[in-house]
């Protein structure tokens, strides 16, 4: 049962809340009052969609307040008891962003967060989806013949998906398929086992289990000869290989012992050569070596110190010269124009000081007082005249200005007269005041200028250069010029005698390389003499092994082993050549017999899943006939339930004796027909809108009955639409007498107020349109 709405901002709805009771609960009021907006707000919280919405006649932004103000959010919030639990349910929406939150609560306690989640819950909490609560417990309004508006052959579909018969449907289907591809299967099945049973493949597989046999004692006769084969020339190779070896070594020592006796003679003739370079060479000369080196380091720091010399002194010129120019191109230039510059600015100062009377400060002081003095005489004057126009508009009263008496016409003239020459005067005289005001504000503006320009003046000469530095300049210059031209002159001097130095340590390098040189032609004589001697007892060695080993050839063949080698090779080989072949060919006739092996199991194979199949499609077209049998019984018992529904309250909304019963029955679909006298008609064609209306309401009274019974709900929406003053009376009683003992609560949307006579729960919802007001519920 649903206890309570609460709709903020949502539509029409500002804050509205709404309890409700078991039994019949209605919402009466005007078009677009906000009724209709309560239901979609109920359908919206349980599944986060309503029907309008889902075919997208509104949009989710469309939900949120627009008049009489524009909100930028909606909630809605659903309670409702289920067995002996309390729910709650709250959805929120942003404009521009869809549903922002979505929660449930059981007993006060959160259970879970999420549109889907939350829509999954409700659908598990009521027993049924969405699409079933659209079409079986909600009906939006003018749709409460909905079923009936759709074509033939759509209304069974749509029934079978309320009753979850499509699922049989699907599930015969299937089968149905699955059969027919078991059929076909089997049906390709059986010319392959034709063709397969054609290839005889057991005497094939006999054939060559023989062969294999034959093949494979073959093999190890061949693998034995093979392998004494091999044996042999391993033999035969390690014979050669020695003798190869002591081959080697014999050509070994001939090569080093050549290669010794070459490297002795030119030994010999390098110790000829070096005895003849040093001939006359004596320790006396070694010893003048280190005397020599001495010497020569002593010349290089003589050498080393001259050039710092010479450098300091050009870079000592170099500096000189280059201040002496600085002075004369930059600094001179400068001074002079300085020069000139001051005796301008002090010219200048001369004359501002004159045109201020010697005294600058005291001047301005004096042009200050006298235009405060024109200001003063100005306002004065400017005070009177206003004074003089406020007399003259009082006058212009025919009143006294003192006595507030009459004032005859000749004395006002008189005064008037007095006052427009005065104020005349006073013109004349606040136009000259105020002339010589701003003649004095600009003496004193141009005034405090040159006073400005004066001090600026007066700044600007005490950073200028003085008319006696020019000389003090100069003569700076010329003393760095005779500087810059003596250290030129010293560096000469000091690279003159760089250059001698140069010349002699140049020549005692010379020499001292050539006694180092001698020095080490006797190292090298000492060292090739020792080397000679030690290569002497090196070649009588070699010559010693090399007789050896031409002894121990002796009596050896080394080409006659090599072609004996060669034969057994070859011999091998032949042998592993037919071993291979022997192989191959083995291994060809067992994939053979693999082939026709599996062949033979596919075969085998094939039989049993075309004798499976053959299973497959008995049991298939068994379970398609119980799918038939059960879907039939389930419509048949469905039409039972629906029919008994009808009929047991149709007599209390049926105000006429005309239509007696009504059925809904399966004429190739679902018909809606109607009994007069022993005649049934289909509601369709017999019946006028009314009587129609009232069929469709019974209608959907047992489809709430029959698809809901957990949950009892029915939501009628301007269910009284085409119905006549009588019928919509009928209809009213059985709403308040008969429905309420079939469902457990109905939300009623009607404009019609009398309808509502004897419900319990009732609000009225108020609304001036043409103003933009939001909703109001008032319960009556």
């Amino acid at each position: 049962m649903i206890t309570k709405v609460r709709l903020k901002h949502w539509k029409s709805h500002l804050d509205t809340n709404l309890e409700f009771a078991t039994g019949v609960n209605a919402l009466v009021g005007i078009m677009g009052s906000g009724k209709t907006s309560v239901v979609e707000a109920v359908c919206f919280a349980l599944y986060g969609t309503f029907p309008a919405l889902q075919i997208r006649k509104v949009a989710l932004d469309d939900l949120v307040m627009a008049k009489p103000q524009e909100k930028k959010s909606a909630e809605v919030e659903l309670e409702f008891q289920a067995g002996n639990d309390a729910y709650s349910i709250k959805r929120s929406i942003e404009k521009g962003k869809g549903t922002a939150y979505a929660e449930i609560r059981k007993n006060g306690l959160l259970i879970d967060v999420g549109t889907k989640n939350v829509t999954q819950h409700a659908e598990q909490i009521l027993g049924m989806d969405y699409d079933l609560f659209s079409r079986a417990v909600y009906s939006e309004q003018n749709g409460i013949d909905q079923l009936l508006r759709l074509p033939k052959g759509q209304r069974m579909e749509q029934l079978d998906r309320m009753l979850q018969l499509d699922k049989f449907k699907n599930a015969r289907d299937n089968a149905i398929g699955l059969r027919n591809a078991y059929a076909s299967s089997q049906r390709e099945l059986q010319k392959v086992i034709i063709d397969l049973e054609k290839e005889g493949l057991q005497a094939r597989r006999q054939a060559l289990q023989d062969e294999i046999a034959g093949l494979e004692a073959e093999q190890n006769r061949l693998a034995q000869e093979l392998g004494q084969a091999t044996k042999g020339k391993m033999a035969k190779a390690i014979e050669v290989e020695k003798t190869e070896g002591i081959a080697e070594q014999k050509a070994g020592l001939q090569a080093r012992l050549k290669a010794a006796e070459s490297a002795a003679r030119e030994i010999g003739a390098e110790i000829a050569r070096l005895e003849q370079e040093l001939h006359g060479f004596d320790a006396a000369s070694a010893a003048k070596l280190q005397q020599l080196a001495q010497a020569a380091n002593a010349a290089r720091n003589s050498l080393a110190t001259a050039r710092a010399e010479e450098k300091r002194l050009l870079a000592e010129a170099a500096g000189a010269s280059t201040k002496a120019k600085h002075i004369r191109e930059k600094e001179l230039p400068k001074l002079e124009a300085e020069t000139v510059q001051r005796q301008k600015l002090a010219e200048e100062n001369r004359q501002i000081t004159g045109k201020l009377g010697g005294q600058p400060d005291t001047a301005i002081q004096e042009i200050a007082a006298a235009l405060e003095a024109a200001r003063k005489e100005a306002y004065s004057m400017a005070s009177r005249l206003a004074e003089l126009g406020r007399h003259m508009k009082e006058l212009e009263l025919e009143m006294c200005p003192v006595c507030l008496r009459p004032m005859d016409l000749e004395r006002r003239n008189i005064l008037l007269e007095e006052k427009s020459l005065e104020a005349g005067r006073l013109q004349e005289r606040l136009a000259a005041e105020t002339s010589k005001a701003a003649g004095q504000e600009q003496m004193l503006q141009q005034a405090e200028q040159m006073q400005k320009q004066h001090m600026l003046n007066a700044q600007k000469l005490e950073g200028l250069a003085n008319e006696r530095m020019i000389p003090e300049k100069a003569k700076e210059a010329e003393q760095l010029e005779a500087l810059a031209g003596q250290a030129r002159k010293n560096a000469a001097q000091t690279a003159e005698l760089a250059t001698r130095l140069e010349g002699a340590v140049q020549a005692m390098l010379l020499e001292q390389e050539r006694i180092e040189r001698k020095l080490k032609d006797q190292s090298s004589l000492a060292a090739l003499q020792a080397k000679l001697a030690a290569q002497a007892k090196e070649r009588a060695e070699l010559a010693a092994g090399l007789a050896a080993v031409e002894t121990e050839l002796k009596g050896l063949d080394l080409t006659a082993l090599r072609q004996t080698l060669q034969q057994l090779a070859a011999a091998e080989a032949a042998l592993g050549a037919k071993l291979t072949a022997a192989r191959e060919r083995l291994a060809d006739r067992k994939e053979l017999l693999e082939q026709a092996s599996g062949r033979a199991r596919l075969l085998d194979g094939y039989r049993n899943k075309a004798g499976q199949s053959g299973r497959w499609q008995g049991m298939l077209a068994s379970f398609v006939e119980a799918v038939q049998a059960t879907q039939a019984q389930l419509r048949d018992e469905f039409l039972v339930s629906v029919n008994a529904a009808m009929n047991s309250i149709w007599p209390d909304i049926y105000p006429y004796g005309d239509f007696e019963e009504i059925r809904l029955a399966i004429r190739d679909d679902y018909v809606l027909e109607m009994r007069r006298g022993q005649q049934w008609l289909s509601a369709d064609g017999a019946a006028s809108g009314g009587e129609r209306s009232l069929a469709v309401l019974a209608l959907r009274i047992a489809f709430a009955m029959a698809f809901a019974p957990k949950l009892k709900w029915l939501v009628l929406d301007e269910p009284t639409h085409n119905l006549d003053r009588n019928a919509i009376e009928h209809f009213s009683q059985a709403l308040r007498e008969k429905v309420p003992a079939m469902v457990d609560q109905v939300f009623l949307i009607t404009h019609e107020e009398a309808i509502t006579d004897g419900i319990a729960c009732t609000y009225r919802l108020e609304r001036q349109k043409e103003l933009g007001e939001p909703t109001r519920s008032v319960r009556i």
